[in-house]
This record gives structure tokens, sequence and C-alpha cells, in this order.
């Protein structure tokens, strides 16, 4: 009754379950009463329009979105998920709702603009991000140098970070899930897709507590996972140790069948003794190691790994400096010489002449190399 100055309190009915909101005053309760009124009368479709299918997967769909007062396309990404009475998907349904909800604007993580609920649909808008999935990216470019790996990495390790404070794991971390905002560097990149994220409790947080799942993808399960433990947070690190395997080499850590690939992931077959990485960083390999630790109490923090020595500025240069002779680089280089060596004579010969153009860092370890051969009274090519 909005005239009985006495009430505290007001009913709301949904389906056939009543809930009462119980106040300390009777303006509290006109102001939640009033709020409650507002939020069942939203509808996603009053707000938004829905634009081209981007996705679809099984248990929801991804389109395309913009305000209806704006006329530009493409403004957000929407993601539709029905209600089902199915208990396991009404539990993944609440939980993507609750946490969407819940997280609050990070330059790491996709952000939920708009939420909206009804008995049947769940409509999730969020930021649109300009780029490609990072696994998009590695289709066109399978191998990435440490400079450009580095901040893919560590935007990657800022929203962890981020969501492990709030007592999130993700679940489900690989490149499929990684957004960037634009194709080029340098570009930001986010965490997306909280599909089959959970909840921990406060006082659970450092602890290995959630027991079931459903699994994503074999390539990115953790041990403890895959041998059917108890798993926390740290499932999520190991699945960024996977990730920056695969953009440093170019190649999965773990490959086979299924049993092939839950066998290595248990005994943790790591291998960074092959000839490939010898050319990557000590600081990058010891990186690896630690996010790829069979032990996830000893596996390294988001938090520890951001602040990690392979992202201390100018490492890339003091790295590039201590590689030894036999870097596959300067064999290069070598290599580089001889021809230009050829094709100079061949040039003079016609007549012509050929220009030697390198970019600033080539040019860099050219010269290096060329001093480094003068000191040791060797010929210069």
């Amino acid at each position: 009754d909005w005239n009985n100055k006495s009430a505290r309190s007001c009913r709301l009915s949904v389906r056939e379950e009543e809930l009462e909101f119980k106040c300390k005053t009777y303006e509290e309760m006109v102001i939640w009463a009033r709020s409650v009124k507002y939020a069942a009368a939203r509808s996603f479709h009053k707000f938004y329009i829905l634009g081209k299918k981007i996705a679809e997967g099984r248990h929801s769909k991804v389109y395309f979105a913009h305000p209806r007062n704006s006329k530009i396309p493409n403004v957000y990404v929407v993601k539709v998920i029905r209600r089902t009475f199915d208990l396991e998907s009404k539990e993944r349904v609440e939980r993507e709702f609750r946490i969407a909800s819940s997280l609050e604007a990070h330059s790491h993580i996709v952000a939920a603009v708009d939420v909206f609920a009804s008995t049947t649909i769940v409509h999730i808008v969020m930021e649109h991000m300009q780029g490609d999935t990072l696994a998009g990216m590695l289709v066109e470019y399978p191998v990435l140098p440490e400079m450009y790996a580095r901040p893919v990495l560590l935007h990657m390790l800022k929203g962890l970070s981020y969501i492990h404070g709030e007592n999130i794991v993700h679940r489900d971390i690989r490149p499929e899930n990684i957004f960037c905002t634009g194709k080029r560097f340098p570009m930001e990149l986010a965490i997306g897709d909280f599909g089959i994220a959970n909840v921990i409790p406060d006082y659970k947080v450092n602890n290995n507590v959630l027991t079931t799942m459903t699994i994503a993808d074999l390539f990115y399960i953790a041990p403890e996972m895959a041998s059917g433990q108890s798993y926390g947070p740290a499932i999520d690190m190991w699945s960024v140790g996977v990730v920056l395997y695969r953009i440093l080499s170019g190649s999965m850590p773990f490959v086979g069948c299924a049993g092939d690939i839950m066998g290595a992931v248990r005994r943790c077959e790591l291998d960074t003794n092959s000839a490939f990485w010898t050319t990557v960083s000590p600081e990058a390999t010891s990186l690896v190691r630690q996010l790829l630790h069979i032990d996830p109490f000893r596996r390294i923090t988001a938090q520890a790994a951001a602040n990690h020595q392979w992202f201390e500025p100018q490492r890339s240069l003091i790295i590039r400096r201590k590689l030894n002779e036999n870097h596959p680089f300067r064999k290069m280089l070598v290599v580089a010489k001889a021809f230009i060596a050829v094709a100079r004579l061949s040039m003079f010969a016609s007549g012509r002449s050929i220009t030697l153009r390198l970019n600033k860092s080539d040019r860099r370890l050219y010269l290096e190399n060329s001093n480094e051969d003068s000191e040791r009274g060797r010929p210069r090519h």
C-alpha cells in the first residue's frame, strides 16, 4: 500500500514464488519497490536492436547490437542465453549472469555494458572489441616475437589478477576467449566469455575447492583437473602457461588424442630443451616453467607473474645482445652477407647497383656482428 506511511515491506510475486522485502523505513521501502518495478519492466528490445549473428554455441548465440537511439551499427555485442529447466544449465546461466553483473570496468576484461534477464532469456550486452581474437591473430602469425608476446601475456595476467581478486575462476582461458582492440600492434587485449566461470567463497579463495566443470578444451586443462582433484584459481595460470608456450613456439606443449593429452598433462611432460627454445630468452623460458608447474600451490600467481623479470623495461634489447654465436639469427646474418656479396658482384657486372635496407633492430645486430668480426681480426664481407 503506497499510501500507508507505516508500511515497511513489499511483496514480489514471481511465478509461484513470493518474495518479501523488509525495510527499516517507509522511504527505503518505496525506493526498493520502485526499483524492482522498473527492473521488471526493462526489456532488451526496448533499448537495443539486434544485428547480424556472429557465433552460436550449445547454450547461446552472439549478435551485433546497437542502441535504438543510435543509427551506428555494431556498437555492441550481445550474448543471448536461453534459460532451460535442466538444473546444470540453469546454474550455469545464473552464474554467468551474476558474474557479468558484478564485474566492474577493467581495461583487460571485456565489459558487460548492460544485463537483462527474463524468465526465459538472458541478454548480456558487451563492448565490441574491434580486433580479432588472439586465436585469429595466431592463424596469421603462429609465432610471436617476445617483444609482441610480452604485452599479450601482460594484459592477460592483469585481467586474471583482477578477477582472481574478486574470487572468480575463469576456467576457460584460451586464445579464442582473448579479444583484441585492433588487428595490429600496439593493441589492448581483454579476457571475455565467462560462460563456465565460477565464484569461490572468501574463506576458501587460496585453496583448491571446485570439483566439477564442463571441460571446454583439453589442450589447456590443468593437471589437478585432469586428475579429477579439486582445484582453484591456479588452473587459469596453467592455461596461461599453455598460451605462452604456444605463442612463443608455434606449437602446443601437449598433443595427441584425448588420452595422450590427459596423461602427458598429469605427468607434466614439458619440453623446453629442443633446438627452438635456444632462441627464446631464459627469462621467458623460466616464466613458462613457473606457469606450467605441476603443483598448483607452487604455480606462480597472476599478480606475481605480472611482476616477473621478463617484463622489465629494455629486457628485450639486453637479451638479444647476449645471444651466443650459434644463435640462428646470427647464422642468418652470415648467410645474408654472403648472398648480398654475390648479388653485388652480379649487379656490378651488369652495370647496376644494389642497396641493402635493414630495419633498426636488424641493422644494430648486423653492425654488432661486423664489429665483433673486426675485433677478432676477421675480414668483413
